[in-house]
């Protein structure tokens, strides 16, 4: 008997063994209760009852892990950077303003500050919420 892996998702470890045995494998779960009453530290193992098995297993498991690895952001992410970035500068001048400003600064400068702020809020809400159009495929 020889492990595979280990995971902390049963669905994950009942996915990869249903593979495994599409592909003509035995696998068997051990400790499949384990997340449930270890918590975090419980695992679920697959496992292989031959070990003559074992490198073609690793080789089902190897084509099913998602690869992340080096992969380029979506496009989304160039329009919502720039939003969460005029998020923050919002808020915090937000907060600079209404504490730091407003007892030394005339009125009309304050209001200035708040409406800059709260403008520059907006825009990077709509920025985010708008993001993810870009990654949609182009209707031509």
């Amino acid at each position: 008997m020889r492990e595979l892996l280990r995971t902390h998702s049963i669905s994950y470890a009942q996915g990869m063994r249903l593979a495994l045995e599409a592909q003509g494998i035995k696998a068997v779960l051990l400790d499949e209760n384990a997340p449930g009453y270890m918590g975090f530290f419980g695992k679920v193992r697959i496992v292989v009852p031959d070990e003559t098995d074992y490198e073609r297993a690793m080789a089902v498991v190897r084509a099913l892990e998602a690869t992340t690895a080096g992969s380029a952001p979506p496009p989304s992410w160039k329009v919502q950077r720039w939003g969460l970035i005029a998020g923050l500068v919002g808020f915090f001048g937000l907060i600079y303003s209404s504490v730091a400003i407003s007892d030394t600064t005339p009125r009309v400068v304050v209001e200035l500050c708040f409406a800059g702020a709260i403008s520059l809020m907006i825009a990077g809400m709509v920025l985010v919420a708008l993001g993810p159009r870009r990654d949609r495929p182009s209707r031509s």
